[in-house]
């Protein structure tokens, strides 16, 4: 049984020691690589689930869940399409935008259609201090997601391929005019084709990994 923290602010989050809870999809994932003995620190009374437009552009508060993105009339198609692959009903109504992109999993839904659509997330660092940086970034800076910010005029194309619909995704992958990302089962998030790796296991072999990363690409007319 874990312990769940309770904080007055999201500042007094970075000095607790434990695993930042929002919706709670992956902590309650079946082999979900964060540490089991670690207490959960609740976040999301200070998280918005605000979606809101202004002109091309949107505004998705980071504890927007799944569902209610899938059913904004505000929401792109791209994004749409992406958050479809979660195909448990249960789960999207649980889940949330900035949770997702957290994990940085390796079969992210989101962050391959977000990054290829030039989004921004805006954060709070360790230093207290607000930012807006690119998605691509986050790996490197890290910090608490308050929102995200996309183009709903973007041209974006989803790749997706998993054993079922049920299956964690095998290669995933979105292209736009200015950039691409994949999320390579195994290997992890990238942004281009020339800087992904692909390993063999219980997924698929490397080279099939490979084979459809570059399908999905010659098929987007990036190649």
């Amino acid at each position: 049984m874990r312990d769940l923290v309770r904080i007055n602010s999201l500042k007094e989050a970075f000095s607790k020691n434990g695993i930042l809870l929002a919706g709670g999809t992956e902590v309650l994932r079946l082999n979900s690589p964060l540490k089991k003995d670690m207490p959960l620190i609740d976040i999301l009374p200070f998280l918005s689930d605000e979606i809101r437009k202004d002109g091309e552009k949107l505004s998705i508060g980071s504890a927007a869940t799944f569902a209610s993105i899938l059913s904004c009339p505000y929401s792109p198609e791209y994004l749409k399409e992406a958050v479809s692959y979660m195909p448990s009903p249960q789960l999207r109504n649980q889940a949330t935008i900035g949770g997702n992109i957290a994990s940085w999993r390796d079969d992210s839904y989101l962050i391959p259609t977000l990054s290829a659509s030039g989004a921004v997330l805006f954060v709070l660092n360790q230093d207290g201090k607000e930012e807006r940086i690119p998605i691509m970034e986050y790996c490197k800076k890290g910090g608490i997601i308050l929102s995200v910010s996309i183009r709903g005029d973007e041209k974006v194309r989803n790749f997706r391929e998993g054993l079922t619909s049920h299956s964690h995704a095998v290669v995933t992958a979105s292209f736009s005019s200015k950039s691409e990302c994949y999320a390579i089962k195994g290997s992890g998030i990238f942004f281009s084709l020339e800087q992904a790796e692909f390993c063999s296991d219980m997924y698929g072999r490397a080279e099939y990994k490979s084979y459809l990363a570059s399908l999905y690409r010659k098929e987007s007319g990036r190649a």
